[in-house]
């Protein structure tokens, strides 16, 4: 059996060349069809146009000039061209000042009010309001702007669309009045959690850091208003019920542990009590724990009391506004949970037949009911929010800091070395396109033209590869 443009006595079994070809074949299409596969994928993702926020501009340039990540690498991270991402580095003044100017930095297109001179105005006199303390409220912003717009001789009526626009353009919102800490000592707060705390928890797990505070909540509280569609007439209101309970708290530093002791007045006898059960309580478990608390009166323990597992730390006067942990948010979160409980007895009530009213809702809700409803609610607070709050207010392992500083050097290194694992699958994709054509060329085009006495073989490498020898490495 012979073959056409081959010499039988130089050429292997038929059965070996063909699936040589065969293998060759399949790497050529394999080759090709992911190359077609990715440049379809990368004209997609170019051709889908992104516009992104200030506060991401901000991000992309942090990227390139803190993390010294590439440029290329930048924009592709961030969904944009090379190009675009080159003109956002060279905004970026404008881009800083408008963060420092605490403007709305999630807006992604910017465009100039009809109204321009008086919201600037208004801008500036509202950030100097600010900057002195003073509260400002919608009717206070309307009145100064039709103030303003009188003094610049503009024809202007403020409307409920242009307060809106101009709070969103400003990024301004409305922040309700809570918290002691205005009033509060800051420079006492910064040097205790610097140079004090540090050395009162050292030694300590994050399990045997606690912290305990009272609150207060009106367990009976129902909304004082209602939604209703725009034409149906105003409904008649209830009493509000102002029943108050005080619970006393008690959790650690990672949020494993709970407490909570409903008191009916804030008294030494009564915390004393307290304290002695938890002392007995860390006692049988072999613990010793920290527990910070505020200077009030009521903390003080009675006269000839000993606690041998539990070591009382006093924060400085004024200051629990800003470095108490259930102050940052603990309590806050407790007591949205608890409306929430109220919220489903709501419901309840609508959904019965016939619908309960509210008054009566009010009513349902025990002494013994709301103590139920608070423990739910005190067992919902998330460990996470527990942990954040002590973190918020400045308590904070070394251990824990260093961890968390590793955590960060990682997710960088982790980010380099994506980069540099689809570089080399991008190479080896070109590379064996490029072997597969070079292989196919010479094994089986070249003795077709040795056979004829040709060299049409070196014109093609020529061609492809602009030299006639073979691969150079």
């Amino acid at each position: 059996m012979s073959i056409p443009f081959a010499r039988t006595d130089r050429l292997p079994r038929l059965s070996t060349i063909f699936f040589h070809y065969l293998s060759i074949y399949l790497s050529i299409y394999l080759s090709i069809y992911l190359s077609i596969h990715l440049f379809e994928m990368m004209s997609a993702s170019a051709s889908q146009r992104k516009t992104l926020s200030i506060s991401e501009h901000l991000e992309l340039i942090d990227d390139v000039k803190v993390k010294k990540l590439k440029l290329a690498a930048a924009a592709k991270k961030y969904g944009i061209g090379y190009s675009t991402a080159a003109k956002i580095l060279k905004k970026e003044d404008d881009l800083r000042s408008c963060m420092q100017m605490n403007g709305n930095t999630n807006r992604k297109r910017k465009r100039q009010s009809v109204h321009k001179y008086v919201n600037e105005a208004l801008t500036q006199w509202f950030t100097q309001a600010c900057a002195r303390g003073a509260t400002v409220t919608d009717h206070v912003i309307r009145q100064k702007a039709s103030q303003l717009a009188v003094n610049l001789e503009v024809d202007f009526e403020p409307s409920n669309g242009w307060l809106m626009r101009w709070k969103q353009a400003n990024n301004v919102s409305f922040k309700k009045f809570h918290g002691e800490s205005t009033s509060a000592d800051h420079g006492s707060a910064n040097e205790w959690v610097t140079n004090v705390l540090p050395q009162l928890f050292r030694g300590y797990d994050p399990k045997d850091v606690w912290n305990c505070d009272e609150t207060g909540i009106f367990y009976k509280a129902m909304p004082s208003g209602s939604l209703r569609f725009a034409g149906d007439e105003q409904s008649n209101g209830t009493k509000v019920p102002i029943d108050r309970l005080t619970m006393l708290q008690f959790t650690n530093m990672d949020g494993s542990e709970k407490q909570g002791v409903v008191v009916a007045w804030r008294t030494s006898q009564l915390f004393t009590d307290v304290m002695k059960t938890l002392d007995r309580k860390m006692i049988a478990q072999n613990r010793k724990i920290i527990l910070f608390l505020d200077n009030a009166t009521c903390h003080n323990l009675l006269p000839g009391t000993n606690l041998s597992n539990i070591k009382l730390s006093f924060m400085p006067p004024n200051t629990t506004s800003l470095i108490q942990p259930l102050d940052e948010g603990i309590i806050r979160s407790f007591k949205a949970y608890y409306r929430r409980e109220l919220v489903r007895m709501q419901i309840a009530a609508i959904d019965a037949t016939p619908p309960v009213p509210l008054s009566e809702v009010a009513k349902q809700i025990t002494v013994l009911k709301a103590m139920h409803m608070m423990k739910r609610a005190l067992f919902m607070v998330k460990p996470s929010t527990i942990q954040n709050c002590f973190k918020k207010a400045g308590f904070v392992i070394e251990s824990q800091a260093e961890v968390e500083e590793i955590l960060d050097e990682n997710d960088d290194d982790a980010e380099s070395y994506l980069i540099y694992i689809h570089t080399h699958i991008y190479l080896s994709i070109y590379l064996s396109i490029y072997l597969s054509i070079y292989l196919s060329i010479y094994i089986y085009i070249y003795p077709l033209a040795q056979k004829r006495q040709t060299r049409c073989i070196e014109k093609i490498v020529y061609s492809l590869f602009g030299t006639s020898g073979g691969l150079l490495f």
